[in-house]
């Protein structure tokens, strides 16, 4: 099945992936939750309507500091065609730690 130019399977494959290696309840040693799921959901987001990754680095450590810092960034170069609604669902999304 395609949704959007994407094969669902591989879709829901990066969901899981994201969710057990990319949440950042990962890195402070907290339990799957929802709020890790509405953090996977902010990455899929960000990564649909830009093509790029929201904390990638050079290097795996990068990522990860870049991941557990939050800090989030919407270049003009990836975002200039996006609503600020979007973009604001994405920060609500990846908040560092929502509760």
């Amino acid at each position: 099945i395609w949704v959007g130019g994407f094969q669902l399977l591989a879709l829901i494959q990066i969901l899981i992936w994201l969710k057990l290696h990319f949440s950042a309840g990962n890195f402070a040693d907290d339990p799957i939750s929802l709020a890790s799921d509405i953090w996977c959901i902010g990455i899929v987001a960000y990564v649909l309507l830009s093509g790029h990754s929201p904390f990638g680095g050079n290097e795996k450590q990068e990522t990860y500091s870049n991941i557990t810092s939050g800090a989030l960034e919407f270049p003009d170069s990836l975002f200039e065609n996006v609503s600020e609604q979007a973009k604001d669902f994405i920060r609500r999304c990846l908040i560092r730690d929502p509760w």
